[in-house]
C-alpha cells in the first residue's frame, strides 16, 4: 500500500476456550503483536535488506465474511439469527452445514423442534458477534435467504 509493506494478522478466540465469551481487546493484540514481533526479528535475515514493514494486529470486527466450511465449523453449536427472504428472522443455534448441497441446519428456538435448513453461499454468509452475545448469520443473493439487516435490527431484538 503506498509503497509500504504491511502484515496483518487477525485474531480472535477459539469458540471452545474459557476466553471465548470476551472480546479481543487490545491487551490481546499487543501481546499477540509483540509475540510476532519477536519471531520476525528472530528471522529479520530472511528478508531483504532494509525492508521495512508495519505489523497490524487486530480483532475481525463485528462483521465477517465466512468463506468456507471450515469458518463455519468454528461457530458450530453457536447462537445465530439468519434473516430469511420475507419472513422475520429466525434465531437458533447452529447445529451444523453441508458444504456439497449448500445448506446450514439450525435448531429454532422456542416451541418448534424440528431442524430447519436453509441455503448457504460462501461468498454471501457473514457472521457477526452482537451487543447481545450472539452470532447472526446473514445470508444474501440466495433463492431462499437475503441480507435484510445488519447489528441496529439484531438489537430490536432481546435473546437471553
Amino acid at each position: 500500500e503506498g509503497g509500504q509493506w504491511y502484515l496483518r494478522y487477525f485474531i480472535e478466540h477459539h469458540p471452545g476456550s474459557a476466553e471465548a465469551a470476551q472480546a479481543i481487546g487490545l491487551e490481546d493484540c499487543k501481546r499477540y503483536s509483540q509475540a510476532v514481533g519477536v519471531v520476525l526479528d528472530e528471522h529479520e535475515a530472511m528478508f531483504p535488506p532494509k525492508l521495512s514493514y508495519n505489523l497490524e494486529v487486530s480483532s475481525p470486527g463485528l462483521f465477517r465474511t465466512m468463506r468456507s466450511g471450515r469458518e463455519l465449523e468454528f461457530y458450530r453449536n453457536r447462537r445465530v439469527s439468519i434473516a430469511v427472504k420475507g419472513q422475520e428472522p429466525l434465531y437458533g443455534v447452529l447445529i451444523g452445514f453441508d458444504s456439497v448441497e449448500n445448506r446450514l441446519e439450525i435448531k429454532p428456538e422456542g416451541d418448534q423442534a424440528e431442524l430447519i435448513q436453509v441455503e448457504w453461499h460462501p461468498k454471501t454468509v457473514v457472521v457477526s458477534l452482537a451487543p447481545e452475545n450472539i452470532f447472526s448469520v446473514l445470508a444474501c443473493e440466495s433463492n431462499e435467504a437475503h441480507v435484510c439487516a445488519g447489528p441496529a435490527d439484531l438489537s430490536a431484538t432481546t435473546i437471553p
